[in-house]
């Protein structure tokens, strides 16, 4: 008994002596900042503006615990931790903050269950977004962020910004008909979780004190995907990114790839990578697909994420002209892509035309296919044999058509051997020279896609310079 009880007492001061204090850091998103406050039970989430006024955010408790029955109880001590700002409250269970952000920012303010104050230093920050004057106000709208077509990633947060009053209560945003959960309204803008289930064009439905936009929207997805997820030091692995919902996008997109676990894997050089998917990279159904070798440094789990970036705009000359110029490349790129897929196709086109011509002209294919008619009359209608002869029927019908569109020579099968195995030869050295412009382009973009990235990275600097 007395050892039990010294036993518990050892575990009561242990206990005690390693209770962590409460933590706080501030991140930036697209149209918001969070603070994160680290408690022993667990996380709590301030969703905060980037502009002074009036504001609602919401507050996201997340409980720390190993087993349901910990997570449980430290989740009904979370609910009741308090944030503060300038004399404004909210309780973890009651989920909203609403409080008006000081031009000059402000201090939030985190109480715990036993009195204790953790304190965050936040501050807004609104680039220059360039928002029309003469949009009548409560109307969402798109700065020339969105020149084109809004694009946002299914399941994270999406930034629309505009005139609005700062209130959940009289806010609406529904993407394909379904509701998406807010989590910061501001008088600039509100930031939306937009649904998992939603890809590719889709409406977007905003409504205002009454007032309802609906602007044109692009949902992308964004998943990631290994054999193992755990790496022996010097193991390899490939993993496959895979964004869909593509089909109808305008522009160039950003996908920024994170490795959460430096510690574990090595991938490529750098910890983060941005690729720069072109639109007409995707294929017909708006897939675009690629893979990153990752190298074990240590053994254990790794972890990489990778996220939509959004189109960063500022009005600084050094920016817009960065921007002229990388929208000219693109374009250029693109234009490049669509000749190559072009030539592709029409070199595939022409090779089987050849090999059609070979085997005999116009003339030649019209007579084979009135020999699988006098066939298919002698066959029992709808039996295995006559489909097999009706199908000859069509390749040879086919055929004569389109070599007679290709302006093959029709001939008598006694002239076979020369005008139309010599256009035959002619196709063939079309089909060489379409090759070589195929290389010849794919070694230009090569080229263009690497200006791209030194143009990418200035722009990255301009904006991260505008926007300090």
């Amino acid at each position: 008994m007395k050892t039990f009880n010294a036993i518990s007492m050892i575990v009561a001061v242990a206990g005690l002596a390693m209770a962590q204090p409460v933590t706080v850091q501030t991140s930036r998103y697209p149209g918001m900042s969070v603070a994160e406050f680290s408690t022993p039970d667990g996380r709590i989430r301030v969703h905060l503006p980037e502009s002074a006024g009036v504001f609602s955010g919401v507050v996201i408790g997340e409980p720390a615990g190993k087993s349901e029955k910990e997570k449980t109880a430290n989740g009904a001590k979370l609910q009741g931790y308090v944030v503060e700002m300038e004399g404004r409250s909210a309780t973890v269970a009651k989920g909203v903050l609403k409080a008006a952000m000081p031009a000059a920012g402000a201090v939030l303010i985190l109480r715990g269950p036993n009195g204790e104050v953790t304190t965050a230093s936040v501050a807004h920050r609104l680039g220059e977004w360039g928002l029309d004057p003469n949009f009548p106000e409560y109307y969402p709208l798109f700065n020339l962020m969105h020149p084109n077509r809004m694009v946002v990633q299914s399941g994270a947060p999406a930034a629309v910004d505009g005139h609005f009053d700062g209130n959940f209560e009289t806010t609406q945003v529904r993407f394909a008909g379904e509701p998406a959960a807010m989590l910061l309204e501001s008088q600039n803008g509100v930031v939306v979780l937009v649904p998992a289930g939603v890809k590719g064009p889709a409406d977007l439905s905003i409504t205002e004190n009454g007032n309802t936009w609906s602007p044109p929207v692009q949902v992308v997805g964004i998943s990631l995907s290994a054999p193992k997820t755990t790496l022996r030091k010097g193991e390899r692995t490939d993993v496959t990114i895979h964004v869909d919902g593509l089909n109808g996008v305008e522009t160039a997109q950003r996908v920024k790839v994170r490795n959460n676990t430096p510690g574990s894997i090595r991938m490529g050089s750098a910890d983060t990578e941005t690729i720069v998917i072109e639109p007409a990279q995707a294929d017909a159904g708006g897939v675009w697909q690629t893979r990153r070798p990752v190298v074990g440094v240590a053994p254990g789990l790794f972890s990489l994420t990778a996220d939509l970036e959004p189109p960063m705009y500022c009005a600084a000359p050094d920016c817009v002209k960065l921007r002229e110029q990388l929208t000219e490349l693109t374009t250029k790129i693109t234009g490049k892509l669509a000749e190559i897929t072009a030539k592709t196709d029409e070199a595939v086109k022409i090779v089987d035309l050849a090999a059609k011509a070979r085997d005999g002209g116009p003339a030649e294919w019209d007579k084979r296919a009135e020999q699988h008619q006098a066939a298919a009359n002698r066959k029992r209608k709808g039996s295995d044999a006559w489909k097999d002869e009706q199908g000859k029927i069509e390749t040879a019908k086919t055929t004569a058509a389109e070599l007679r569109a290709a302006r093959v020579p029709d001939d008598s099968r006694d002239t076979i051997a020369n005008e139309t195995l010599d256009e035959a030869k002619r196709m063939d050295e079309r089909v060489a020279l379409l090759r070589d412009d195929v290389k010849r382009l794919k070694v230009e973009i090569v080229e263009l896609k690497a200006e791209l990235a030194k143009l990418n990275r200035a722009l990255d600097d301009c904006l991260k310079k505008a926007t300090k």
